[in-house]
């Protein structure tokens, strides 16, 4: 294979470990010295500025991925990837699937429940969340599938 065994193999195996620990983890939106309330605001806003609506389904719209994405980003706010447990302050979830057919565009603009900061988990938390450290058994599955 022509690895020696001073290093070689290590290097080899560095990039598959940074491609796996690279996928580790949630997107979250951020901004500086933004609140929940003003999170939750410009995501409401942009996902209705930018749903396309559906001619026989009023209330219903498509929300192309990029469009919102542009639009939280021209408001400030950028995505960061980060693990549930080390979840600083002032990151919090978006819409995040997008799919190809009509939804309600209602249903769509609140933000999804937040996930539990570690400074939150020891203060409480002010705004609508979960622990991922103590989900049980009759928790969702969709807060489940948040912190896996």
């Amino acid at each position: 294979m022509g690895l020696t065994r001073s290093g070689g193999l290590a290097v080899s195996i560095t990039p598959l470990l940074l491609l796996l620990l690279a996928g580790c983890g949630q997107f979250y939106w951020t901004k500086p010295s933004a609140t929940y309330q003003q999170f939750a605001a410009d995501h409401r806003d942009c996902i209705e500025k930018n749903a396309v609506p559906v001619n026989d389904q009023p209330g219903y719209g498509i929300v192309p991925e990029w469009n919102f994405r542009a639009c939280m980003s021209k408001r400030g706010w950028s995505r960061e990837q980060w693990s549930v447990y080390e979840l600083p302050l002032g990151r919090y979830r978006g819409i995040e699937d997008f799919p190809t057919r009509p939804i309600s565009v209602d249903s769509i603009s609140i933000p999804p429940e937040q996930p539990l900061s570690a400074s939150q988990r020891e203060k409480g938390s002010p705004i609508q969340s979960f622990d991922c450290k103590n989900l049980s058994g009759s928790s969702s599955p969709a807060q489940r599938a948040r912190c896996y």
